[in-house]
């Protein structure tokens, strides 16, 4: 409603919010934008700016008489019979920027500015390349295995131990199945040849006659 820049002026003496203050602040914002800037405020100040055409009602929007400020459908009126004809920017330019001046600064300044400016951080040195060739190996460090190697090694020495217990299997079954001896029906062998296993074993005569038995050494 009353933005800082974009207010009635105080002499006015009119309240603002009405339509009236509204089309005032309408024509600020033409002026201001044919003019190119942000604080222009009096007409006459940048009528070189604004075309002819407009000028009437430019004064007519910023002037203090409420009743005689156009609306905002004579200014769309007005605005397109000058767009229309196309030679708008040729005519109107706008202003032209002011030149930028440069200003020696005093040598006093110059030499304190000198003074004060920090000193240039010193040059990092670089060692030749004679000196990292004949840097030592072990100064490297190993580069961290990696993680398909760990199981690879991990690998060999679940299948050496699975191997190893195997083979001791195997060896532990060879040497008790030599030494349990093997006995049959009719009791264990005795005698001379005590050293080598005996199998009992019933014999007869040829034509069917029983007999006894008798123990034979198993070779």
């Amino acid at each position: 409603m009353q933005t800082a820049d974009w207010d009635l002026p105080p002499g006015f003496g009119e309240p603002s919010g009405t339509r009236a203050a509204d089309a005032y602040k309408l024509g600020l914002v033409i002026l201001r934008l044919f003019a190119r800037s942000h604080d222009a405020r009096a007409p006459a100040a940048h009528l070189r700016c604004v075309p002819v055409e407009l000028r009437d009602f430019l004064y007519r929007s910023l002037g203090d008489s409420a009743v005689n400020r156009p609306t905002a459908g004579e200014w769309q009126r007005a605005l397109g019979a000058l767009l229309a004809d196309g030679r708008v920017a040729q005519r109107y330019p706008g202003p032209s920027p002011a030149p930028r001046i440069r200003t020696a600064a005093p040598a006093a300044a110059r030499v304190s500015a000198v003074r004060v400016a920090a000193p240039a951080p010193a040059p990092r040195a670089v060692p030749a390349a004679s000196a990292l060739r004949a840097a030592p190996r072990s100064a490297v460090p190993n580069p961290a295995p990696r993680a398909g190697a760990l199981w690879l090694r991990r690998a060999v020495v679940v299948l050496w131990i699975v191997g190893g217990t195997v083979v001791l299997a195997l060896i532990l079954s060879r040497l008790f199945a030599g030494a349990i001896p093997v006995s049959g029906d009719g009791g264990s062998s005795s005698g001379a040849g005590a050293q080598a296993p005996y199998l009992y074993q019933p014999y007869g005569y040829p034509d069917g006659r029983g007999g006894g038995g008798g123990a034979i050494q198993l070779p």
